[in-house]
Order: structure tokens, then C-alpha cells, then sequence
């Protein structure tokens, strides 16, 4: 006795088990993750370090050089990057898609560990955290209104950011154009020389005199009492009476050589909505949670907020990730039900019967619905990738049903009772059903075993249709003829309706057996034909254009501008300004978020603009929207270096700003590579499929160097140090304590007034103490020389590189330009020991291949 016997005389049984699995399927559909992308792990960890002031060369020697070559020893680096710049040191190592990243990032740790001792003792803390592709910024909130930025960064920092922290699944909150209170103590550098004090002199005061210490215990014979020295300023105004030194027997005060503020500290980033000023929170999510799920706590949440905020003070929504992934899941769904009516309707069509047809329809949402259970159970989430995958399947899933119910239909008009018919129909096609299965699963299931980034991406695509078809099997067998031998009877007269449908089958049934017939009886030609159109496919297949994967239009642009090297942030802001104005009255555009100055990089010459669109439906295609946006930006800001217009980080299965095409130039010689490059991106200027057009190495950037003279140095008792550790503080502000007001610290920093700071000669000014206590003028133990740098230095592999970066045109694939960039490559003759190697896409886009190759030759194998 089979699966479908047992199914036929206890059809109790049978419809408990596809009830209770249709039922299970609804509790885990609502307990499944709603996501753009499936969530792929990438065992990539990035290194940040930080060492203020210092110039990207410095750096690459000092910091990224010596943890580079402790972390090249890990076992199983495929890529190891790095980026030096201005103070910072970035480096990322990309492991085998086989490692776990968990693992990798503690032998990072361990290794950043034993490379301490041999950094900088100035340097921050290195960060060490692995890469979360779905970590993005999910959700931007902007905060506004008639107050000073200084209470809207205290606003933002105390007490949204951290009511929005709690949230369940929230990651972190990072805030943008934000200015802390800080109390600020800007020297005078001539009333200094005047009181024959240096700028350590009034740094050591502060650190001494501003400070609470604990001074122990008293213990009594009843009671102990604990006792703390208090020498903390209680007031800002306190700071300018600390006494600095004794001069001629008069007290030199603090605010004698200096001005004390209660301000703020120095502003790295601003950001604005539609022209408005205000502070901007970025919510990322937590790896594995739920954004959507997130995404609706937040909006309540600031919806909560907005009643207990200041009079005049607004927060609003200004991009929100989980809206488009909502829309794209209920697109996907409503297509789903289009696709099962119009099948339920092809059905009805060739079997004629509503009993039937009602019998293999439901086979539909039972196999899809139960599928659901197989999707909790092996940890998938709703997504693209598997939302297709069911679309897919639907069409799938009714077949078993179909077989089954034509072979049981058969033997009722034979004449069988309805049970017999039920069971011998099933019984004869059972083995025909999983067969078929079976077959679909071997072209489904090599899916699983490809190895590449986006091979990751399409494992839950071939999970879940292996778990549909497989489901829908079992529905075949169990539910499908159990409903059968209870509803089905013969068929009397049809309808009009059908009798015209029945003509038209018939004369497609004759067509059909003439075809067969003859090709039966012309067996090698029948071969011959199926040959030529399999080798005309492979060849014809060539000439296709190629491409990695289609961005998704998801009603939002990104754009990036950068400046010349050493342009100040406030001249970055009245570009971002004037961009802002060209393109609000864009008829497509609905609002403009803004960002001027790159906190984190140390970047005020770069800025971004993330620029919400209408509806799809109500606009023209998005790249006609990029060409209008690309001009108008162009000719709001002509002084711009790079304007760049895209698709954002969550448009494209990077994640990243949307890229296309990225080639690396591998060399030890930088300047031959920048020949390279300079040389590479005329071709790619010149050809009409590239647009945005960029390289990572840039020049320019101004700076200033001071040649300490060993001997003279030596002769007036200064060292280097002591000059460096003057300028620093002098230039780039020194921490040097802290201010508590109402519960909350603030810092206290020292820095010369800006007037005088404002060129490189108000370095003469500049004094430091000698060995001997005398006041020596820093010039005169250094040279001042004005030079030029490179901004960052990019290595790969230990190696120099320079990265060049383009969109492509609409309408190009990434293969035709791809293909154009390695012809000019060899036509430039770079070779051994320079290489030109793809990145980014490109690079992807030839593993996918072969791995595509791999699957493909595995599933026709089986």
C-alpha cells in the first residue's frame, strides 16, 4: 500500500497533513525576515586606525605597512587592501568564501594585538569589525527648527540617539553635522611670547590644575569617610582664572593669554534637507534582524518623539529603506496571484472540467504556503531571490497535480468506480511524478554548490524551489487524489464554451501527432535539427551581451561631488548649496538630503546627496532622470572634479554606491601607474558607453612639511617631538580635559585663534621651550617648505594600486565594457610587474560566470 492508497481510504489523514502544513506554513510566514537581498555573510573584516595629523605617506609607513604584515600571515587571505590617507589608515582582508568570519575577525584582533608595541604611541585605538552587507544605513532621520546647533546636537546625541539605540534590532545610530559643546581655549600666541610662556606651558597647567582626584580614605572608629581632591572649573568662566605662571611677581591668568568659549567643537560635516540646516541620524540595523520589522518601530518612535520635542523643533523621515522593500514584496506577491489565476485559467481551458480544475489549483497555495515551514526551518528569509523563486514555482507545482488528475480522469471515463480510478491513476503515475521531481530538483539543487559572491546570492533561489516542487509532490500523492475519488465524477454534455475549446484541442492533438509521426520516421534529420539548435544556441549565445545583475529603480539617486584637494568645508557647503537649488525644481525630484564634508574620512572637500524621486509611474526612465540631473548638476557647480550620479548603496548587490566597471592598475612604481591610468581613462572619456568617470589616486592635496636641522635643533636644546607635539595642539586642537555640567562631560581643548592659523607664515610665531627654559622660535630649528601630495595610497596585496571606477551608459552591459578596457590595456602594454586587474562588478561578473558554467555542467550531468 502506497503514500496515495493510504491517502485514498483514510482522507482524513490526508487532509490533516496538508492542513497542519498549511497552517504551520502561515505561522512561519509571519515569523519570516522581510529583506531586500538574502543575507549573505562575506568574510570580509576591515581594520580602521587613526593617527591624527599625520600624511598619507606617514601612515602607509608607520601604521598600515606594519599591520599589513602581521595580518598577512593569516591563513587564507584572497585579498588584502588598503587605504592610506590624511590621519587615517583603512585596510580590509577579504577571506575564502569557506572561513568563518567570526573566526577570522578575532585572528585579525590577535594579530592587530602583537603589532601594537610596534605602532605610533599616539595613535587610536585600531577598530577591528567584519563587513555586514545588509548593516547599510537603513533609515535617516533629520532633525530641525529654530534653535542653535548646538542644542540640536545636544538634542540628537542625549536624547534621540539614544531612545533610537534601544529600539529592538537597531545597530547603531551615527549622527551627521552635528557640533558637540566643547569649551573651547584659543591662544594667543603673541600674548604668550609676551608672558614668556609656550603653548605647552598653558596645555600642562590645564591638565593639572583641572582635574579631581582621589585622595584615599579616613577611617574612624564608628565611621569612614572617603575623601577626593577637587580641583575641577565649576563654571566655564572658571577656566580663565586658573593661574598659568608668576611673572615679575604679577599672576598670569589664563585669560590673559587666551580667550575662554563655551562653544562647540569644529564642524566636519553638515548636513541639510532641502536646503535646511539640521542634524541627520543614520540608523543601521543589526545583522540577521529584521529591517522592515525595525523600520516600524522607528516610525512610531519619532512619531512619539515629535510630541515631546521643543516648541518649533521638527523630525521628519528623510529616506526610509524598508518603504521600497515593503513595496517590492507586495509587488512580487501581487504578481503571484496573477500568475496563479492565469494558470487556474490555462487549466480550466485544457482539462474543461470546474472539478478538476479547483482540484489542481489547490495545489497551488497549499504547496507554496507549506513551503513557508522548509523556509523557517533552514533559516531563509522573504526576499528577491526567493520571492522569484515562488513565482517561479508556480507554474511548477501544479504539474504533479495535473498528471495525477488526468491519469484518475482517464479511468473514470473508462468506466472505474471512483475510488478504484482514484488509486490505480495515482498508483500508475506515482513513480512518473517523483521522477519528474526529481529532475527538476537536479536542475535546481547544483545552484546550492556555487561558490561565488553572487553564487551565494541564488542558494535560497534554488532552496526554495527545490522545497516547492518537492512540496507539491507530496500534495500530488496525498491531497490530490483523495479530493479526487471524493469529486470527480464523469464528465456529461459541455458547455458551448468548452465544446469550442474541445475543437481546438482536438485539431492541435491531430497537428501534433503529424509532427511526431514524421519525426519518428526521419530520425536522423529529427537528431540532426536538435544538434544544429543546441550548437546555434551555444554560438549565437556568445554574441549576447553580458552583464552581472540589473539595478533596481527604487525611486532614489546618490550622488557624489568632490572638489580640488584642500578646499574647506564651508566652500564644499556653497557648492552643496547651489547643487541643491539646480536640482530641487527637477520636476522628478521630491526632496534632497545632504551631507558637506566626510566626518569620517577626514574629507571636507567631498560631499553627497541622496535625492528621493516620484513614483516610477509618474516619471520617465531613471536614466533620463540621471542624464537631467547629471547637466544641471554640472552647471550648478562647473568647479566640481568629479560629479558623479547613480543608483544608491542598497540599489546595487554590492553595496556600495552603485559602480559598474572597476579596474585596479597593480604596480610597485606609482608613478608608471598613474601614466597608466591617466592614459586608460582618456580612452574611456572619450567613448560615449562610460560616464563618471573617476580615479582613486589623487594629487594636490597641499601641505606643509617641517625639515627639522638636527644640528641647530641640538645646538638650542629642542627636539623633534616637542615641536611636532607643539604644532599639534597648536594647529589641530589637543584634548586636554573636561568640563561637567547638569551630569554631562564635555571636553576641553586647546587650540591657537583661528586668525592665527590662516596661512603657513603664522608659523614663526610659533614658540617652544628649550632644554635650557628659554622660548626659541620653532623656524629657527625647522624648515618651512610648502609641497604637494598624494591624497591616499591604495595597496592590494602588499602591492600600489590605483583603482578607475565608471557607470555605464544605459542601455551598455558590463561586458562590452569590460572588454573595451582590457583591449586598451594591452594596447598600453602594461605588463609584469604592473598588472591591470578587474574589481568590483567586473570581477564578480567573471567568477559568476564560471561558477553559472559549473552549475550548469553539473545539473546536466545529473
Amino acid at each position: 500500500m502506497n503514500l496515495s492508497d493510504i491517502s485514498i481510504r483514510r482522507p482524513v489523514f490526508a487532509a490533516m497533513l496538508i492542513m497542519g502544513l498549511v497552517v504551520l506554513g502561515l505561522v512561519s510566514l509571519s515569523r519570516l525576515e522581510i529583506q531586500m537581498d538574502p543575507d549573505v555573510e562575506f568574510p570580509l573584516v576591515f581594520l580602521v586606525t587613526e593617527l591624527r595629523g599625520a600624511s598619507p605617506g606617514t601612515v602607509e609607513r608607520e601604521v598600515t605597512d606594519v599591520l599589513e604584515e602581521h595580518i598577512n600571515a593569516i591563513e587564507g587571505i584572497r585579498t588584502l587592501r588598503s587605504v592610506s590617507s590624511q590621519g587615517l589608515s583603512r585596510i580590509s582582508v577579504e577571506f575564502g568564501l569557506e572561513y568563518d568570519v567570526d573566526i577570522k575577525v578575532q585572528e585579525v584582533r590577535d594579530k592587530v594585538a602583537l603589532a601594537r608595541a610596534l605602532l605610533p604611541p599616539d595613535i587610536e585605538a585600531p577598530i577591528v569589525q567584519k563587513f555586514d552587507l545588509n548593516a547599510i544605513t537603513m533609515l535617516t532621520i533629520v532633525l530641525g527648527g529654530p534653535v542653535s546647533l548646538r542644542d540640536l546636537s545636544d538634542l540628537a546625541e542625549h536624547r534621540i540617539k539614544e531612545r533610537l539605540e534601544r529600539l529592538p534590532g537597531v545597530g547603531g545610530v551615527e549622527v551627521l553635522g552635528a557640533r558637540k559643546r566643547e569649551v573651547r581655549i584659543w591662544l594667543d600666541p603673541l600674548r604668550l611670547e609676551g608672558y614668556d610662556l609656550s603653548i605647552q606651558d598653558v596645555a600642562s597647567t590645564l591638565r593639572r590644575e583641572n582635574a579631581e582626584l582621589a585622595s584615599g580614605r579616613i577611617v574612624g572608629s564608628r565611621r569612614e569617610w572617603s575623601v577626593t581632591t577637587q580641583g575641577k572649573a565649576r563654571r566655564v568662566e572658571d577656566f580663565g582664572e586658573l593661574v598659568v605662571a608668576e611673572r615679575t611677581g604679577r599672576i598670569v591668568r589664563l585669560r590673559d593669554v587666551a580667550v575662554v568659549e563655551d562653544g562647540m567643537a569644529e564642524s566636519r560635516s553638515i548636513a541639510r534637507l532641502n536646503g535646511r540646516p539640521g542634524v541627520a541620524l543614520e540608523i543601521r540595523r543589526q545583522s540577521g534582524a529584521d529591517l522592515v520589522a525595525i523600520a516600524r518601530h522607528v516610525r512610531a518612535e519619532v512619531e512619539t518623539l515629535g510630541d515631546q520635542l521643543p516648541a518649533g523643533v521638527e523630525i521628519s523621515v528623510a529616506r526610509d529603506y524598508a518603504v521600497y522593500i515593503e513595496e517590492q514584496v507586495r509587488s512580487v506577491f501581487a504578481d503571484m496571484l496573477l500568475a496563479t489565476a492565469l494558470v487556474v485559467a490555462v487549466v480550466l481551458i485544457f482539462l474543461r472540467e470546474p472539478r478538476s480544475t479547483f482540484i489542481a489549483a489547490l495545489a497551488i497555495p497549499s504547496s507554496i504556503i507549506s513551503a513557508f515551514v522548509f523556509f523557517y526551518a533552514f533559516d531563509l528569509s522573504l526576499n528577491t531571490m526567493t520571492l522569484i523563486a515562488l513565482s517561479l514555482a508556480i507554474g511548477l507545482v501544479i504539474d504533479d497535480a495535473i498528471v495525477v488528475l488526468e491519469s484518475i480522469s482517464r479511468r473514470l471515463e473508462a468506466g472505474e468506480p471512483p475510488l478504484r480510478a482514484a488509486a490505480r491513476g495515482a498508483s500508475e503515475v506515482g513513480l512518473a511524478v517523483v521522477s519528474t521531481t526529481l529532475a527538476v530538483c537536479a536542475v535546481f539543487v547544483p545552484i546550492v554548490f556555487m561558490q561565488s559572491p553572487v553564487g551565494r546570492y541564488f542558494y535560497e533561489f534554488g532552496v526554495a524551489v527545490t522545497v516547492a516542487v518537492c512540496v507539491s509532490t507530496l500534495v500530488a500523492l496525498t491531497l490530490t487524489p483523495m479530493l479526487a475519488s471524493r469529486l470527480l465524477r464523469v464528465r456529461g454534455e459541455a458547455g458551448a464554451v468548452f465544446r469550442l475549446f474541445e475543437r481546438g484541442l482536438s485539431a492541435l492533438d491531430a497537428g501534433y501527432r503529424r509532427i511526431l509521426a514524421m519525426a519518428l520516421r526521419h530520425r536522423a534529420v529529427t537528431v540532426a535539427a536538435g544538434l544544429a539548435a543546441v550548437v546555434g544556441g551555444c554560438g549565437v549565445a556568445k554574441t549576447l551581451p553580458f552583464d552581472l545583475y540589473t539595478v533596481e529603480d527604487l525611486n532614489e539617486v546618490s550622488v557624489r561631488a568632490k572638489l580640488p584637494i584642500g578646499t574647506p568645508l564651508s566652500v564644499t557647503d556653497r557648492m552643496v548649496d547651489r547643487m541643491e537649488a539646480s536640482i530641487g525644481t527637477h520636476p522628478d525630484v521630491v526632496h534632497v538630503f545632504s551631507v558637506s564634508g566626510n566626518e569620517t574620512r577626514h574629507e571636507p572637500h567631498r560631499a553627497r546627496m541622496d535625492v528621493v524621486l516620484r513614483p516610477k509611474a509618474e516619471r520617465g526612465p531613471i536614466q533620463a532622470t540621471f542624464d537631467g540631473l547629471r547637466a544641471a548638476l554640472r552647471n550648478a557647480a562647473p568647479e566640481a572634479e568629479e560629479i558623479s550620479v547613480g543608483f544608491p548603496a542598497y540599489g546595487s548587490s554590492e553595496g556600495g554606491d552603485f559602480q559598474g566597471m572597476t579596474y585596479s592598475l597593480q604596480g610597485p612604481a606609482l608613478e608608471r601607474l598613474e601614466r597608466y591610468a591617466n592614459k586608460l581613462i582618456a580612452h574611456m572619456e572619450a567613448d560615449p558607453i562610460f560616464v563618471d568617470v573617476s580615479s582613486s589616486f589623487e594629487t594636490g592635496r597641499p601641505q606643509v612639511t617641517l625639515d627639522v636641522d638636527r644640528g641647530r635643533a641640538a645646538d638650542l636644546g629642542i627636539s623633534a617631538v616637542s615641536i611636532g607635539s607643539t604644532l599639534r595642539t597648536l594647529l589641530a586642537g589637543e584634548k586636554v580635559g573636561s568640563f561637567e555640567e547638569n551630569g554631562r562631560r564635555h571636553d576641553v581643548r586647546v587650540q591657537v585663534l583661528p586668525e592665527y592659523r590662516d596661512a603657513p607664515r603664522r608659523l614663526d610665531l610659533v614658540r617652544v621651550r628649550s632644554a635650557g627654559g628659554r622660548l626659541v622660535p620653532m623656524t629657527s630649528a625647522a624648515r618651512v617648505r610648502i609641497e604637494e601630495g598624494p591624497v591616499e595610497i591604495r595597496r592590494e596585496n602588499r602591492t600600489r594600486e590605483i583603482r578607475i571606477s565608471a557607470n555605464m551608459k544605459a542601455g551598455i552591459p558590463l561586458g562590452d565594457g569590460a572588454a573595451k578596457i582590457e583591449v586598451w590595456g594591452r594596447e598600453l602594454g602594461i605588463a609584469s610587474p604592473d598588472a591591470l586587474v578587474p574589481g568590483g562588478g567586473a570581477r564578480t561578473m567573471n567568477e559568476t560566470a564560471d561558477d553559472i558554467r559549473f552549475a550548469f555542467g553539473l545539473g546536466r550531468s545529473t
